[in-house]
């Protein structure tokens, strides 16, 4: 978990609502957070919203 709140807190356009509500959807499951996580770490670049609709294509 601290490393997915340490990759959502360096999104560019993060915000505090954010990073909680991606941490109340993966908190427990290791797999889709593990997702999560590989996703941003493929493009750094990515903003809060291709994340929140990567999460709904995993059906979060």
């Amino acid at each position: 978990m601290e490393e997915l709140i340490k990759l959502l807190n360096q999104v560019p356009d993060t915000y505090e609502d954010f990073v909680a509500g991606v941490k109340c959807a993966v908190k427990d499951d290791e797999e889709n957070m593990r997702k999560v996580i590989d996703f941003i770490k493929e493009d750094p670049t990515r903003h809060s919203d291709d994340i929140i609709e990567y999460l709904d294509e995993l059906g979060i």
